[in-house]
Order: C-alpha cells, then structure tokens, then sequence
C-alpha cells in the first residue's frame, strides 16, 4: 500500500464527508443513497477521497465498500490516513486512545481488526493528513466562534448564560484532543437543550477542516450545509459550488429528458470503465470549468455571498451551457447525417463499380470505418461535452443487457 501526499493526486478532488456514520444518522441515510452518491461523485470528480475513521465506525459505509472493492481496488475511491500511522492496524491503535470514538474501537477491536484486513487487501494508495494542525484549526473554530457575539453560532445560542458558554469556552479550548465525543459531552453539560446545537455546527466545522488539510473539496449532505448555511457567508466558494453540484447534475439529465435512474441500473465496475473514456474526462474537465465559474461568480458579486445564491448562480450557468451545447448537437446530427449518406454512396461506388472483385466484403470494411471517423470529427469538434457523455450514460445499462 502506497502512502502518498494528496498534491501527488492531479485533477478535481472531492473530500466526500457522507460516509460519516454522524451524518448518516443525523439524515437518515441509506446504504442505497450512499452509493447513489458515491456513484455520482465518481461521474463529476477525478477522485473521492473518504476519512478512515467513517470507513471502520459506519457500517453502511464499509457494507457498500465491501459490496463493491472494485471502488477502492481502482484507485479512484482512496482512503485518507493520518500521517504517523503506517497502516490500517496503527490507525485502529491511534483511535483507541485520541479518536472521535474511542470506547468503541476498544469494544469492537477484533471488527476493527477485520475492516483493517479488508481494507489492506483491497486499497492500493492512501492519501496521508497531518492531525496535529488539522485538530488545531478545528478547535480554534470552535472557539473563535463561540466567542464572537455575531457568528451564526452565537446567534443560534442566544438565551445561554454567559459563565457558562465562557465555562464551556475554556474546557474546549483545553482538550488535548478534542473529539466530537468530547464536544457532545460538553455541549450536554453546559447548553442543556442546545445541545444539537454545537454538535451538528462542530459536524460541518470538522467537514470543512478536513476537506482543507487533504487539499479537496468537500462534499457535505445538503441539510446539514442548510441547517449552517450562515456559516457559509464567509467561507471559500469551493464547498458552495461543490454542494449543489449532485442536485444541478440531476437538472441536467432532467433538460436532457434522461431518468435519473440511469445510475441505478449501471453496475459500479462499468461506470470505472466508462470513467476511463476519453469522453467522460472531457466531460469532467468540462464540469469542473463550470465548478469554477460559478466560484469566479461568487467572488465578483460578493455583495452577500450567499450559500443560496451560489447555488442560484451555478443552475443559471448550466442552462446557458446546455442551451449551447443543444444548439450545437442538433447542427452537428444533421452535418453527421450527410457525412453518413455521402459515405455509404461513396462505399457502394468503390465497391461495387472501381472494383467489383472485392463485393460485399469490401462494403462492410468500408462502413465500418465510417462512424469511428464521425466519432473523431466530433471529438475535434467539441463543445457538446454535457449532452453527448449523458446520451452515452443513458445508453450504458441497456447496451450492457444487450451483451448478455
């Protein structure tokens, strides 16, 4: 297994924060909307990068990893590790003493043992982060953020006294190593009903550190940026962008007439190896432009910077894309159809008229080299990214029954 720093890893990639057994129980998520998503992050980015500690405390998410290896097996879904572990069995020994949960990885040590023989068999790369800066960032957060009278925290805590908020302050402060465990034990202690309060805040805090430290973008279910969207008023237009992108990829396939069961019905390994064509890696080099548009966007108005308006802005500039790109198509499939006729004319006569010997056999070499050729005239050609790689993904599930 290959331990690598995340900068060695070219492209677009997303750090995918709903393999959190914390977020899948806050939003009840299923094994069946895990994948789905995990499915659609493998269409949109170059690679998902998932927090080892969501691997071995979710069962849902080791289930789904288990269920499909090909996932981690290519490359594409790689595990993140903390830089002072050498492999899966250090990480488990690590979370025993510091971890989110350590009570549970001493009581369920031999599972734990299990994911981590899984895991080795199965993960050729893991992306390594630092935890020292990362915890430190995460808590200093939390506490600039409880100290400031005007952040979306302290708005959401108005009615709490303050000793104790200044009592809770100093113990977070003061954690050696301050885990969500931690924090919802404090949170019980000091803001009694307003517990959830700091737990599901310091969820989306601990998201958004990590994306940082590993150098990706993250992805994050969308109740919970809802439930803290204030927060996202000043913070980078990456996890505005990023956040919205699974439902504007869902638009998209509904302005091409495309059900968005079509992910459904396509097996995990062939859409790896759809991934690999040339036409999907222009075509996620293509979202990724429109990703950053929408930042650049983002950053021009700037007036609010709202979450919303984000979100607003990356569907308007997906409709003005896709009403190019329809445009374009259409004059191209009436250009493909006369290439096409004037081909097979073109055929009939060499075969049949400049050198009759060779017949039938000679007409069907010719037209076979017909469409690989209109296939690279419209490569060349390009600008119908979107709607010619989601034609392709709807024919994928039926072409694959075909075969059978």
């Amino acid at each position: 297994m290959k331990r690598i720093g995340t900068s060695t890893l070219t492209g677009n990639k997303v750090y995918f924060t709903e393999a959190d057994s914390f977020s899948q129980i806050n939003y009840n998520v299923s094994n069946y909307e895990l994948l789905t998503k995990i499915k659609l992050s493998l269409i949109l980015s170059d690679y998902v990068i998932l927090a080892a500690n969501h691997i071995f405390e979710s069962k849902i998410t080791f289930n789904v990893l288990k269920e499909n290896s090909i996932l981690l097996e290519s490359g594409i879904v790689i595990p993140d590790l903390r830089d002072e572990c050498r492999d899966f069995f250090d990480f488990i020994e690590i979370e025993k003493e510091q971890g989110d949960l350590p009570n549970l990885y001493r009581r369920k040590e031999q599972q734990f043992k299990d994911i981590a023989f899984f895991l080795h068999d199965h993960v050729p790369k893991v992306v390594l982060w630092a935890a020292a800066p990362t915890s430190t960032e995460f808590r200093q957060t939390l506490v600039n953020d409880l100290l400031s009278k005007d952040s979306p925290l302290r708005k959401k805590l108005i009615g709490i006294r303050k000793d104790l908020l200044a009592k809770l302050v100093w113990e977070i402060g003061n954690t050696t190593f301050l885990t969500r465990e931690k924090i919802s034990i404090l949170s019980g202690r000091y803001l009694s009903n307003k517990k959830g309060v700091l737990e599901r805040y310091a969820d989306v805090m601990y998201y958004l550190s990590g994306a940082a430290h590993l150098e990706s973008e993250p992805v994050i279910h969308p109740s919970a940026v809802n439930w803290c969207v204030e927060k996202f008023f000043n913070i980078s237009n990456a996890l505005k962008a990023r956040s919205g992108e699974h439902e504007a990829f869902h638009s998209l396939l509904d302005k091409l007439t495309i059900s968005t069961s079509v992910l459904d019905r396509l097996p995990v390994s062939e859409l790896i190896k759809f991934r690999e064509e040339d036409l999907a890696k222009r075509f996620r080099c293509k979202w990724h432009k429109i990703i950053e548009q929408v930042k650049r966007t983002g950053e021009i108005e700037n007036e609010t910077n709202s979450y919303h308006q984000m979100i607003i802005n990356m569907f308007e500039e997906l409709n003005k894309i896709i009403s190019v790109e329809k445009k374009r198509k259409t004059y191209f499939e009436k250009t493909r159809k006369i290439l096409m006729l004037s081909s097979i004319i073109t055929s009939i006569f060499a075969a049949f008229i400049i050198n009759p010997a060779l017949g039938v056999g000679s007409l069907l070499i010719e037209l076979a080299s017909i469409d690989p050729f209109l296939t690279s005239i419209e490569r060349k050609w390009g600008g119908m990214e979107l709607t010619i790689f989601c034609s392709r993904l709807q024919e994928l599930p039926d072409n694959l029954k075909s075969y059978r």
